[in-house]
């Protein structure tokens, strides 16, 4: 039976602030790390200050527990909405500064590695099939069974996923992490040929666009070492105070023969101020550039501009 919520359950679920309900229930996600301000052990760019939470690497934000269920751990709308119902009136007195972080575990929603809808999606952003193959045989890449969505995994050294990000498929804006994601893992590709360049994305479609693109210039893409930051990297005010993000540190800790970084960063303020970031921190020990694409925003407007001019040379060639 469809479970349903009143007006008032959701006026009454929107009473407590998400900053609340974590230090009550979820006190090891809690990480201080300025004057009145702290993120999330899951979300680094998640920040939480003043009764306000904001999620800078994926762009939004707001106040309740409620939107934070919904928007960043993926919980139904309903089911949140009961979910909080029988907690806002518990009073907070749990202090996130003395709890310990509890190991993570990543909630998978059930899914296959068949991808049909996936692979009609990525072949609609441009991908070419031999690169979405690559990545699926490896079981990099899995589809949610109930939506289609594309589940783009983060693997340890023995194959285990121990990060996700979720990306709807339908045409709707829906990107997240999956609830008890790793950060220190992310999609990325390993070279076996210990090239001494390492190329930064923020996402895994701009990184399967990046290996379309050379592939198509006839280059050979998998002895390239890529990485997917999974999401906008958000340096701080004072360039020189920025953290590397975990998956490029532990990337760069475990490929120690790595002299050079190329960051593929979005054409945007947001990947200019990234790339600056990342050069501030990482400069005087890696040869550094940033290098967005020459047209569109990311890597993948790229290469869908790309495509789309061949063909309307095709149709010329073809007309004359």
């Amino acid at each position: 039976m469809p479970m349903y919520v009143t007006p008032e359950e959701i006026a009454k679920a929107r009473e407590i602030d998400a900053f609340s309900y974590l230090q009550a229930y979820d006190p090891g996600e809690l990480v201080k790390c300025g004057h009145n301000e702290y993120c999330t052990r899951t979300h680094d760019s998640l920040k939480l200050s003043r009764g306000k939470w904001f999620w800078w690497s994926q762009g939004f934000g707001g106040v309740s527990a409620l939107d934070y269920l919904v928007k960043v751990e993926g919980v139904d709308f309903v089911k949140a909405v009961k979910q909080l119902c029988g907690q806002v009136s518990i009073t907070v007195s749990v202090s996130s500064s003395g709890a310990k972080a509890e190991p993570r575990v990543l909630r998978l929603p059930p899914y296959n590695y068949e991808c049909k809808t996936v692979r009609e999606y990525l072949r609609r952003r441009c991908v070419d099939d031999d690169v979405i193959s690559f990545f699926i045989d490896r079981k990099m890449i899995g589809e949610d069974n109930e939506n289609g969505y594309a589940l783009f995994f983060g693997n340890d050294e023995k194959g285990r996923h121990r990060q996700c990000s979720t990306r709807a498929t339908d045409g709707s804006i829906n990107k997240r992490d999956v609830s008890g994601s790793d950060r220190k893992y992310s999609f990325c590709l390993a070279s076996d040929y210990k090239s001494e360049t390492l190329r930064v994305f923020e996402s895994a479609i701009d990184m399967m666009s990046f290996a379309t693109l050379m592939k198509g210039a006839g280059n050979e893409w998998k002895h390239e070492n890529l990485l997917s930051l999974s999401g906008v990297y958000m340096p701080a005010k004072n360039l020189t105070d920025s953290k590397v993000p975990v998956a490029l540190q532990r990337f760069l800790d475990e490929h120690s023969h790595i002299r050079r970084i190329l960051l593929h960063l979005d054409s945007d303020r947001a990947g200019s101020m990234g790339a600056q970031g990342l050069i501030a921190v990482l400069g005087d020990k890696y040869d550094m550039k940033y290098l967005p694409p020459s047209m569109g925003k990311d890597w993948n407007d790229y290469l869908c501009l790309k495509e789309k001019d061949k063909e309307l040379q095709k149709n010329r060639s073809e007309r004359a």
